[in-house]
């Protein structure tokens, strides 16, 4: 990204956002399991989102898959005049729900992080 990045995250946020995943409910099964990731509007501040996926492990004979049986996305925001200069965390967290079709059983696994957005400057003497 040759300006840091800020302008490619500005326009990537006024287009419509989306996680895809393998549904992969046999090993052949080659469609696509999708989720928007909603946002305001063009003048908030995405600073990050929660993404839930429920996720199932199959056999098939002596093979073993995994595969994304849905997913949901929540956002946060910030709006404000000084919003998009105001971000320096985005906070992204995961939960991965182990979705068993048989059992009708769940497994919630969680994984959360923290971006740090951080600025640099150089002096030159």
């Amino acid at each position: 990204m040759s300006d840091g990045g800020d302008v490619d995250l500005k326009l990537q946020e006024i287009m419509p956002l989306e996680f895809r995943f393998a549904r992969r409910e046999t090993i052949d099964d080659e469609a696509i399991v999708k989720c928007d990731l909603p946002h305001e509007s063009e003048t908030t501040a995405l600073t990050g989102y929660h993404l839930k996926i429920w996720v199932t492990e199959m056999s098939q004979g002596s093979q073993y898959f995994r595969g994304v049986q849905k997913c949901e996305a929540t956002s946060t925001e910030d709006a404000g005049a000084t919003a998009f200069d105001d971000r320096k965390l985005f906070n992204e967290t995961i939960t991965l729900i182990l979705a068993d079709p048989d059992v009708g059983c769940r497994i919630e696994l969680m994984w959360s992080s923290v971006v740090i957005v951080v600025m640099s400057v150089v002096a030159l003497l």
